[in-house]
């Protein structure tokens, strides 16, 4: 059943990022959605003439399947930590940091060398 519920959540994941690319694509090249019709491959189609268009027409096919893949990772990471949790180690040595001036004073640091001076 888990496999199944995986193979599920792969193909949602991998539609939903083909819409949304293809969705960002003509709102950067148009900018509007009228070219965003059935069946939503608007991305796919203009990956093909990758070679051919110029600068700004790659820059609008990157930059539309960038923003995607970027909210896509943040969406896996925040259900990878959610599902397996990250624990916080406990500390090897205990905690550490700088010494108060109670715990210097108790161990005798500080006294001879001016450190308390400004203090």
């Amino acid at each position: 059943m888990t496999a199944l519920a995986a193979m599920g959540a792969t193909i949602i994941a991998f539609s939903a990022w083909i819409i949304s690319a293809s969705a960002l694509l003509c709102v950067f090249t148009a900018g509007n959605l009228s070219l965003f019709v059935f069946p939503f491959d608007q991305w796919i189609q203009a990956v093909r003439w990758f070679k051919a268009v110029g600068w700004l027409m790659k820059l609008a096919i990157v930059g539309s399947g960038a923003v995607p893949t970027i909210i896509l990772a943040l969406v896996l990471i925040a259900v990878g930590r959610a599902l397996w949790g990250v624990e916080k180690r406990p500390s090897l040595y205990g905690n550490t940091g700088w010494a108060g001036r109670e715990e210097r004073e108790q161990f005798g640091i500080g006294h001879s060398t001016g450190l308390d001076a400004g203090t």
